[in-house]
């Protein structure tokens, strides 16, 4: 039986970076869009896929939105190669999430590390923080912090992290900054967005210096949750950017 799932670090049993950039190459040839607003996102298999593709595509994306994931898991030891180029990065973790845990395990990325990476010089070498502290403490407990930025990195790009307070395994399409209500987290605005949808466009229109982009991808298909299908991507046009 085929796999339903993609091929993120280490589920390496198919060629779907090759598909991603064979697809991207296909769309610039047929349509043009501008390199510099092309966007990879994704839920669940597909966040762990979107930390792939800013890893080894990053010749092709600008930005990439990643939404319960982490760089790798059953990574044993982990060696996750150094991204092709910088890229701006988006990392949004429900504190409660029991399927990929926000803290790791000795084989699975926790949050910092994930952040640890896109921030330093494997990738896109940052030298300003907003804060010191760590996500996760040295015995793997999940600390106070609730957003972490990195800027003055490579390629005028921006690596932030965003704790979901109460937040487990799915995409959240109402407000996330209403006292009381989970999930919850006390930075976001309506500069930032405060739902997923308009918080991952902050970001993606920023990385463009534009209010509108071109084109996004995601492995994220419409209405499956969580989804772990092989194949369900989609391309749009805005404002038609996510269901």
């Amino acid at each position: 039986m085929a796999k339903t799932n993609w091929a993120y670090f280490f589920n390496a049993f198919n060629d779907d970076v090759g598909f991603f950039r064979q697809l991207i190459n296909t769309l610039q040839a047929s349509v043009g869009p501008d390199s510099k607003r092309i966007y990879v996102t994704g839920l669940p298999s597909g966040a762990l896929m979107s930390h792939r593709l800013g890893v080894q595509l990053s010749d092709l994306v600008a930005a990439t939105g990643v939404l319960e994931g982490a760089l790798f898991l059953k990574g044993n030891p982990p060696q996750v190669p150094s991204a092709v180029g910088p890229v701006s990065v988006l990392i949004l973790h429900g504190d409660q999430d029991k399927t990929v845990l926000y803290c790791g395990t000795p084989v699975d990325a926790s949050q910092e590390q994930s952040f640890n990476y896109w921030s330093g010089n494997s990738a896109d070498t940052c030298s300003r923080f907003d804060t010191p502290a760590a996500l996760c403490d040295g015995q793997g407990n999940i600390t106070a912090v609730v957003q972490k930025d990195a800027t003055n990195c490579s390629g005028s790009t921006e690596v932030k992290f965003y704790k979901l307070i109460g937040g487990i395994h799915t995409w959240y399409a109402a407000p996330m900054n209403v006292p009381g209500q989970l999930p919850f987290n006390p930075d976001f605005n309506s500069s930032t967005g405060i739902a997923t949808r308009d918080i991952l466009w902050s970001l993606f229109s920023a990385s463009s210096g534009e209010s509108v982009g071109d084109w996004y991808v995601s492995n994220r298909g419409p209405y499956i949750s969580p989804c772990t299908r092989r194949r369900q991507w989609r391309i749009a046009e805005p404002p038609f950017l996510f269901p």
